[in-house]
């Protein structure tokens, strides 16, 4: 893949996860975006596992603990 799209595709993420952090802020929500992928999770089942969770989302369990 071309590190130009790699260095975009970065660069895109940051800004809206950023965007996001704002906005929750702003309107008092005290959650980060990543939790907020886990919360969806568990208000369609309830009761998952940390592993569950984790594979569902691609990312390492630690940060499912963070």
């Amino acid at each position: 893949m071309d590190d130009q799209l790699l260095f975009l595709l970065s660069k895109a993420q940051y800004k809206l996860t950023n965007y996001l952090k704002l906005q929750f802020k702003e309107q008092g929500v005290n959650i980060s975006p990543g939790q907020i992928g886990i919360l969806f999770l568990l208000e369609k089942q309830n009761l998952r596992s940390m592993s569950e969770l984790s594979n569902i989302l691609e990312i390492n369990n630690s940060a499912i603990t963070r």
